[in-house]
């Protein structure tokens, strides 16, 4: 990360720009094998005042795809475009683009199919657009197609301005016409499309005839859709959507439409929203979890600049004032004053963020180890609820009874084991276990002795007695 060139002037450091939301590509998916698990692609643009980088988070993605977001990685590419076809694992297509220097080599922007080329190179760093037009820098972008990829989403791309990213969403493979359904659209309003779905047609004829600009567009494999552009959003889902009424909560009765809308075949969906977001139930715990953590932490980030921004803002008006007074040498105490607790207070936050790292670390490793324990032991995993921090695991045991004076006695079946519930619940950011025993039958024996030398003895059972059948929580 490079540390910014303000620090040492008065001048004010640059606000973070962008809401998290706007911060965030999503794709969402379902593998077309025989497990039809779900795939994911997170790519996060991270910016915390000092430096900004981009965070790539996959999982069952086509490996063409992964190996084109590994060499943007390495060669230090921003993704901004990301899409690929659920039917047909050669059809996807990304935009990358980084920063050069003026004096460099000038080549023009890569319009090719997929490259097998990776480099062993060490990730170049992604730095900001602001930052790098200040330094005289010039963007450079590539576009890449998988080699399943239709001629028409290729068409689509190559007038696309630099500055602009494409609108390009595939739907499903061999639809009504055969071959690829999808759609892609520059930055002119442009657009090449085959064997979309009649409304979303419509709605892209309408916007170009008025001269809107669209913005983004969420094509599924189930032919169903959602497009937001200048004049608003439309989008046609049907019930087959996981929690549909939600779904059209989102969609209709928010005040703020989203940026962004995912939905894959199995039915799973994501909202993006500039502030907040929603999902339904079978998304992956793991990745609403990453969500959640990333527009917690830039929104920190943005809050954090912001109250910078305020305080250096009142240290230059009582600059004004102490040059009006020529209180010159208080205005320089209250300045050295002002970088000294700044200095101190962005410590005690690198310091607390690598507590906090540490701890999440250290939880983790606990989790695991409990897990792992568990699995062991026999006990299963019942829940797990990451807000809470806890992890809840359960096992039954069965519990010989003996008689009451520990001699060993003939008893029927039924009565020779008690079942029992044993459910332990572990806090791992605490390093703390409660413990649940729940006796789901409960019979209590004695042994009956015989008297004065001549009585017979006999194990006795309450088991009939309804005044003894109890249900204990210990």
């Amino acid at each position: 990360r490079c540390f910014p060139s303000w620090g040492g002037t008065m001048a004010l450091p640059p606000p973070i720009e962008g809401s998290p939301g706007s911060r965030i590509l999503l794709k969402m998916s379902q593998a077309q094998d025989k497990n039809r698990s779900f795939q994911y692609a997170l790519l996060l643009n991270w910016n915390d005042g000092r430096s900004e980088w981009q965070e790539h988070f996959c999982k069952g993605v086509p490996k063409p795809v992964v190996k084109q977001l590994s060499y943007c990685r390495l060669n230090g590419y921003r993704v901004t475009g990301l899409e690929w076809s659920e039917g047909n694992p050669n059809c996807w297509y990304i935009k990358g683009e980084r920063f050069v220097e003026d004096e460099e080599e000038d080549k023009e922007d890569e319009i090719d199919t997929a490259s097998t080329t990776t480099s062993s190179s060490k990730p170049k760093s992604l730095s900001s657009s602001r930052s790098s037009r200040k330094r005289g820098k010039k963007p450079r972008i590539f576009h890449r197609f998988g080699h399943g990829c239709p001629q028409f989403i290729r068409d689509g791309v190559k007038d696309i301005h630099p500055s602009k990213t494409p609108v390009v969403a595939f739907g499903r493979w061999g639809g009504v016409y055969g071959g690829e359904s999808g759609v892609a659209i520059n930055s002119l309003n442009g657009y090449q499309s085959h064997s979309i779905p009649r409304g979303l047609q419509k709605r892209i004829n309408a916007t170009n005839r008025k001269g809107g600009q669209i913005y983004n567009i969420c094509l599924t494999a189930n032919e169903e859709y959602w497009i937001s552009d200048n004049f608003g959003y439309k989008w046609e889902f049907s019930d087959s959507v996981a929690d549909y009424s939600d779904l059209e909560i989102q969609l209709r009765h928010r005040t703020e439409g989203p940026l962004g809308v995912c939905v894959s075949s199995d039915g799973s969906w994501v909202t993006i929203r500039k502030h907040d977001f929603a999902s339904s139930k079978n998304v992956p715990i793991e990745l609403v979890e990453k969500l959640h953590h990333f527009y917690a932490l830039q929104r920190k980030h943005r809050q954090d600049r912001n109250q910078q921004i305020s305080r250096l803002k009142a240290l230059q008006r009582k600059t004004a004032q102490a040059v009006k007074s020529k209180s010159r040498a208080i205005l320089e105490k209250e300045y050295h004053d002002q970088k000294q607790r700044e200095r101190a207070r962005h410590k005690q936050q690198e310091l607390r963020s690598r507590r906090e790292m540490k701890a999440k670390k250290e939880a983790k490793k606990y989790l695991d180890g409990a897990r792992m324990i568990a699995y062991n032991t026999g006990y299963r995993e019942t829940s797990f609820h990451p807000r809470q921090k806890v992890v809840t695991f359960q096992k039954f045991h069965l519990v010989k009874r003996q008689s009451f004076e520990g001699e060993q006695v003939e008893l029927p079946l039924l009565q020779q084991a008690a079942p029992r519930l044993v459910r332990i619940n572990v806090y791992y950011t605490t390093r703390t276990v409660g413990l649940s025993i729940v006796h789901l039958l409960h019979h209590s024996y004695y042994y009956k002795g015989g008297e004065g030398g001549g009585g017979e003895g006999g194990p006795t059972s309450r088991f009939d007695d309804p005044s003894h059948h109890h249900h204990h929580h210990h």
